[in-house]
């Protein structure tokens, strides 16, 4: 599996610094991983301070004289001076990448369910792999299992 970054589009319409920052918190819970510290609590939603402390090494900081929000703890940290003038160059080249994208609301004109459901399935034979889509979703294109390589297709 190819490891990917999820950006969420509020974040992007946020601007660079924003997705910079996102990108900090992601890198923030991948250290704390490598290193062993538990990080968070209340199933990953409180930051508590080993979280802060990392972060703060990757170029983040809480707010002076804030104390941690009641459920979140210490999310968001927020970028230092420092961290954006070091990342200048990148924030103006993620900038100037995302000038004029324009990030619309998709819409359907199915609403919800329409009852009927496609059972895929795979190559892969022990155990054997199956799911349901319904057929608008799977007319968008084919999804390939990550175990066989195969695609997945209706049986």
């Amino acid at each position: 599996m190819r490891p990917e970054l999820l950006v969420h589009r509020d974040t992007i319409v946020e601007g660079p610094p924003a997705v910079l920052e996102a990108i900090l918190h992601v890198a923030t819970h991948a250290l704390c991983q490598v290193r062993g510290i538990s990080e968070t609590s209340n199933r990953g939603m409180r930051h508590n301070k080993h979280f802060r402390t990392v972060a703060e090494e990757l170029g983040m900081a809480w707010p002076p004289g804030e104390s941690p929000h009641p459920t979140k703890g210490y999310s968001p940290m927020l970028l230092t001076d420092e961290t954006k003038a070091g990342y200048a160059p990148l924030l103006a080249a993620l900038g100037k990448a995302l000038d004029g994208v324009v990030l619309g609301v998709a819409s359907h004109e199915t609403k919800g369910r329409t009852g009927t459901r496609l059972t895929l399935q795979c190559e892969c034979t022990d155990p054997v792999r199956t799911f349901q889509i319904g057929p608008r979703i799977a007319s968008l294109g084919g999804i390939r299992c990550e175990v066989c390589g195969a695609l997945f297709t209706e049986k």
